[in-house]
This record gives C-alpha cells, structure tokens and sequence, in this order.
C-alpha cells in the first residue's frame, strides 16, 4: 500500500476537542454510538467498554488495467517505478543486492504538506505474476497486505488489501485515516492504470499528479 501522507506533530487544541468529543463525559456521550461499528475506536484500552474494537483499518479495492498481467506485476514490483505514476512519492531506492523479490527492502520519501515523509518497504511475498505482498513502516502506521493480479477478458484484474494500523496518537483518527487511505489508494491505482494504458498506447511520459496535502 501506498502510505498515507500526514506529519506528526504536538497535540493542538482541536486534538485535544476531537478527544472529548469521541470519549464523551458523564453528562454528554460521545460520538462513539454515532459511528458503524467497522469505524469504531478504541480509545481508553484499559476500561471496559461494549465499543470496543481493533484500531485496524482495511483498505481494500480494484481496478482493471488494459494489460498483460506479466507486464502490471513486474511494473508494480518495482517500486522505482512510482514515482511515474504518483507524484506524491519524490524517491525511492532499493537497499537490497538483486533481483526484486521476497525480501527486496526499499527507503523511499513521500511529500507531505511540502515536506518529504520517510517510509521502509520490504517485499513480503513475491508470486509472480499473481500475488505480491509488502510491508511499508513509517512514524505514524504500519501497513501489510498485498496486491493480487489474474487474467481478465479486458487484460488485468488487479486488486489491493491493506491492513494499516496507525500508531500512538494516531489511533485515535483511525475512522478519519481509513476514508483518507480509501480514497488515495484508488487514486494512486488510477493513476497507474493510465500510465501503463497510455504508455502502450501513444509512449506518454507525464507523470499523474495525485492528491497530496499540502
């Protein structure tokens, strides 16, 4: 997965607002009964509470890319390739010898409101060309899962399952960093899905601007 772009600071007075607000007091409940239970937080983990759930967040998507399913799995396993097609990520390099596979770590910097974010990668699974799994750690989550690619009448079918689970005080934004994490992995993807569409189909070099904070 593609990280979410954030930068870690001190709590402000609107975190310590948004705390109030999803614990509650005695006299006024919290937001907690208006969430899904999927968006559920867990926000004092030594009381009991019938709230109670995983700060886990699932990402999960697909899309179908015009292409031959050999020639999405190897563009996509190497993450060089990124910065091709998601504009957010402003470098990456490979700090492992050989061929990319299981094992392949990477070091890599995303822009982050006009600053770069510094991530680790490493290839967890390498079944070419059907399944690649991967790690990614940074300051404020981890993220595991993997990408999946089969045939499809159209080319390929590639779709994407993330667990990201945030870390310190970013568990208590784990609602809000899901619809986030949702919305720019499908915009990533989107992104790669025109690239290797229109690189086949007229040589375009542009590289797709994604949605990064500013």
């Amino acid at each position: 997965m593609r990280p979410i772009r954030w930068v870690a600071s001190r709590p402000s007075p609107v975190f310590h607002q948004f705390r109030r607000l999803a614990v509650g007091s005695e006299d006024r409940p919290g937001i907690h009964g208006l969430l899904p239970s999927s968006a559920y937080v867990d926000l004092q983990p030594n009381c009991e509470s019938p709230w109670r759930r995983t700060d886990m967040v699932k990402i999960q998507g697909q899309t179908v890319i015009a292409r031959a399913v050999e020639e999405v799995f190897d563009f996509v396993a190497d993450e060089r390739n990124e910065p091709k097609y998601n504009s957010c990520m402003v470098r990456v390099e490979k700090v492992t010898p050989g061929p990319v596979g299981e094992g392949t770590r990477w070091v890599a910097s995303v822009e982050s409101r006009g600053r770069p974010l510094d991530l680790a990668m490493e290839v967890t699974e390498y079944n070419r060309p059907y399944r690649l799994g991967s790690t990614t750690s940074m300051s404020a989550a981890k993220i595991h899962g993997a990408v999946t690619f089969e045939p499809h009448p159209a080319g390929t079918r590639m779709r994407w399952s993330w667990d990201l689970q945030p870390k310190g005080v970013f568990k208590l934004l784990t609602p809000v960093i899901g619809r986030m994490g949702r919305r720019q992995e499908e915009e990533i993807w989107a992104g790669l899905k025109r690239y290797l569409e229109e690189r086949g189909d007229h040589h375009s070099q542009r590289r797709y601007r994604s949605d990064c904070p500013v």
